[in-house]
């Protein structure tokens, strides 16, 4: 397990690149570097991982073993759906939470298939060596995608922030704005529900969970999580309250998790590397 730290023009450098690819190809596991003020007093991506972080990650490496031999399907990132050559409809999702949670379940020894939807690439060049990153940029990909892996999985956790609704008609050239004109329609269509689709064809011997992000307070977000974990069919819901300073992005975050019935079965809170651990943990718990 490595823990570099250093310039952010050094870690960005494309030999450096290539020489950490090199080591997870061998079996090398990185935590860090994060982004802050460095040692020269710029800032940037480079500082040394929080202790508490590396602590909790040496712990995970050795748990290694716990998730042998099963196969699991993770979603991240936020969905596009494209207006035209230029523009789309999106959300805010950095991917960071999924990835996350697809290095925690790949650390432990399974192997994970995940489903990334616009995220940057220095983010999945820090997943293990061996998870296998499928590009589904928009809703309808990400649909099929999920419908083509799961019947091979064990257990499928979707993290994504999926589009609700797309463009029901994408115009090939750019979209031009007409003088005098203060009012602008789009018509929308929505899009597949791939939790509750997934949820409906799971067989016994599989898990499927999902994440519930939610505005409001607390109360608000609980209690939306719920009935949407009673909607959906699936085994397990993670609420997360989310917003314009709330959980998106490298920060702290609080996740309530219930079944499908509503009733709550765990609470988390930290960093997401942290939450993502004990989310790991929760699931394993769950696997018949």
């Amino acid at each position: 397990l490595l823990a570099p730290a250093m310039h952010t023009n050094m870690w960005e450098n494309p030999a450096t690149r290539k020489n950490v690819q090199t080591l997870q190809a061998r079996g090398a596991r990185f935590i860090g570097p994060v982004a802050g003020e460095l040692s020269s007093g710029d800032r940037g991506l480079g500082r040394l991982a929080p202790e508490e972080d590396i602590y909790a990650e040496v712990l995970s490496v050795l748990s290694t073993g716990k998730w042998q031999g099963k196969k699991v399907m993770v979603s991240a990132g936020g969905t596009r759906e494209p207006l035209d050559p230029v523009r789309f409809l999106g959300n805010r999702s950095s991917g960071r939470f999924g990835v996350e949670i697809a290095r925690q379940f790949a650390w432990q020894g399974a192997q994970v298939t995940l489903l990334a939807a616009n995220i940057e690439p220095t983010l999945l060049e820090s997943l293990p060596g061996g998870v296998e990153v499928v590009a589904t940029p928009s809703a309808g990909k990400m649909h099929q995608a999920a419908l083509d892996y799961f019947p091979h999985m064990q257990v499928a956790v979707m993290a994504a922030a999926v589009a609700d609704y797309q463009p029901v008609d994408f115009q090939s050239e750019k979209i031009k704005k007409v003088p005098n004109q203060q009012e602008f329609s789009l018509r929308l269509r929505s899009t597949a529900d791939i939790l509750a689709d997934l949820a409906s064809k799971k067989h016994s011997d599989q898990l499927v969970a999902g994440f519930a992000a939610e505005t409001g307070s607390w109360e608000q977000v609980l209690q939306l999580g719920k009935e949407k974990a009673r909607r959906k069919g699936a085994d397990i819901i993670f609420i997360n309250q989310v917003g314009t300073e709330t959980g998106f992005g490298d920060i702290a975050t609080r996740v309530c998790a219930v079944d499908g019935e509503g009733s709550e079965i765990g609470q988390f809170s930290g960093n997401k590397p942290q939450v993502a651990t004990q989310i790991v943990t929760l699931v394993r718990q769950q696997v018949q």
